[in-house]
């Protein structure tokens, strides 16, 4: 194998290995390197419509059709039933009272579902990552791409127009692997390896946490024989679901999360929620969700207590999990072991310099509300191949330096802006579930009006051949009316903490969303269902 190359792209999770796939087939000479070798257990599961359009996307532009065979179950379970998946309707919501078995109304006071696409053969999928990780993976080794599992990057120096990278086997790396080189040569870095950020780490990059307002952990772990939220519910109140609820991002609000009554830490919310994804072979990944300052100070070993207690105070959610089993992922011992994040939220301050990106998901992550992981991350992929091959590959033979410099600095600040955009939101969303359900859902609305008219908006430019940026931006961040409502949206939710009127709030979002609120978002009478929020037939 050769040690020289003229992109490297650090990590090998869906977007790297997407990247290097697309870099590969265009005849660039590529290379991942990953300290870890798959199959690896990973979470970021859930796909949206809109993640799925530019998977479609990028599979058209690049000639990947193999690629477009994953962006709807339907076709997903014909062409690789081999890659597990599960089905993803839209979302569901389920509001828990602690202490006190769920129960509903006709009017369904205490759970929402969203349908994201029309009917199972086109409807978005979770991905056990673990295969499909491996998968793409494979599709850029066979296209040409160099790989490098288990090895270690040691560290990162530029002379000139040229990039060494000094390597290190890990202890992941099989014996039958290729001797690992001990250093590389590129023009170009990529850095794909998420909260790994070695890019950032070894170019002494600043960093935008503090500035970031969504501050959660995550307790997580696949299970089997989790049982049927639906199967809780009387017949009668699921006959005007749009979808079966259990075939969603599936979402447990608890309103009591506190470890003690020393749990309170300024103005943070005491709330969380459980996420719920189900996938094939009897496997839901579960995640808890709380404000970072409840898990303070936890051990692993600590976490996965405080998870067991958290369950146990919620008889319903209990009765999910009381039979099922944790199988992913494992810890020091080679056991299964629920893993732990105390803080989801980071932020790197750039995304792109002189020869090198980070891809979104190394640049910043907020939290897993609304699903926002996976298309981020196929967005930053789809632009950097763009820019990336307009250096490399032979359509940019002419590119001069000065134009890419400037393309890579807006995409640098594009991706920064995105992530404070989906801080914004999220951080609103957590401020109404510490209110009351009702607050929850009617602020969630900014999140959908964003994602289908993102989508819309993608869907119109590429259509009319404006590839490669949308006027109003992923999310619609460049929406001038749609950032000043959810700035105006804070003053709302304090009005509503001050004197308890949520359907003044809920009135007031859905005059403010009523031009784009073509789909039924908080319309009278709908009972908390909405049936058709999705682009995609």
């Amino acid at each position: 194998m050769t040690n020289r190359y003229q992109v490297c792209i650090l990590g090998s999770g869906f977007a790297g290995s997407i990247l290097a796939w697309i870099l590969a087939r265009h005849g660039v000479n590529v290379v991942v390197v990953d300290r870890i070798v798959h199959p690896r257990f990973a979470i970021g599961e859930s796909s949206t419509p809109l993640a799925d359009f530019l998977l479609r996307q990028i599979a058209e532009q690049w000639e990947l059709p193999e690629l477009d065979e994953l962006s709807s179950w339907g076709q997903w379970r014909r062409k690789h039933p081999e890659l597990r998946c599960g089905l993803k309707r839209g979302f569901s919501y389920f509001q828990h009272k602690a202490h006190t078995e769920f129960s509903d109304d006709p009017q369904h006071s205490h759970s929402y579902l969203v349908a994201a696409s029309a009917s199972d053969e086109s409807s978005d999928t979770h991905w056990h990552r673990a295969d499909v990780d491996a998968w793409l993976l494979k599709q850029a080794r066979d296209a040409g791409a160099g790989v490098l599992e288990g090895c270690q990057v040691t560290s990162i120096e530029k002379t000139g127009n040229q990039w060494n990278l000094q390597l290190a086997p890990t202890n992941d790396r099989e014996s039958q692997q290729p001797p690992t080189p001990r250093s590389l040569q590129c023009e170009f870095v990529v850095d794909a390896s998420g909260p790994g950020g070695v890019l950032g780490s070894q170019l002494g990059l600043s960093r935008l946490d503090d500035s970031l307002l969504t501050r959660t952990g995550s307790i997580f772990g696949h299970f089997q024989n989790v049982s049927s939220m639906a199967e809780q519910l009387p017949s009668a109140l699921r006959l005007d679901d749009p979808f079966p609820s259990d075939a969603a991002a599936q979402h447990h609000l608890l309103p009591d999360c506190s470890r003690d009554s020393n749990d309170q830490i300024g103005h943070q919310p005491q709330s969380g929620w459980i996420w719920m994804l189900r996938m094939q072979d009897d496997i839901t990944s579960v995640g808890l969700t709380v404000p970072m300052g409840i898990l303070h100070g936890l051990t692993r070993p600590a976490a996965g207590r405080y998870f067991d207690d958290v369950v146990a105070r919620y008889p319903t959610v209990h009765k999910l999990l009381n039979q099922a089993h944790l199988i992913a992922p494992t810890g020091t011992s080679g056991m299964a072991q629920l893993g732990f994040v105390p803080r989801i939220s980071r932020l790197w301050a750039a995304a792109a310099g002189d020869g090198w990106c980070m891809l979104p998901s190394t640049v910043g992550v907020i939290d897993p509300l609304h699903s926002t992981g996976i298309a981020h991350g196929l967005s930053g992929v789809y632009r950097a191949g763009q820019l990336l091959l307009m250096q490399f590959g032979d359509a940019g033979l002419g590119t001069s330096s000065s134009t890419a410099s400037d393309l890579w600095k807006q995409y640098s600040q594009d991706v920064v802006r995105e992530v404070h955009w989906i801080d914004e939101i999220v951080h609103l969303c957590y401020r109404a579930l510490d209110i009351s359900f009702d607050a929850f859902v009617s602020v969630s609305s900014l999140y959908f009006i964003a994602a289908v008219h993102s989508e819309r908006n993608l869907i119109s430019q590429l259509e009319t051949g404006h590839s490669g940026s949308i006027s109003d931006g992923f999310w619609l961040i460049n929406n001038s009316q749609l950032r000043s409502i959810a700035a105006e949206l804070g003053g709302q939710l304090s009005r509503v903490t001050a004197d308890g009127d949520t359907e003044a709030l809920t009135s007031w979002v859905r005059n403010a969303i009523a031009p784009w609120n073509d789909f039924g978002l908080l319309e009278t009478g709908n009972q908390n269902r909405v049936h058709r929020s999705q682009t995609k037939a």
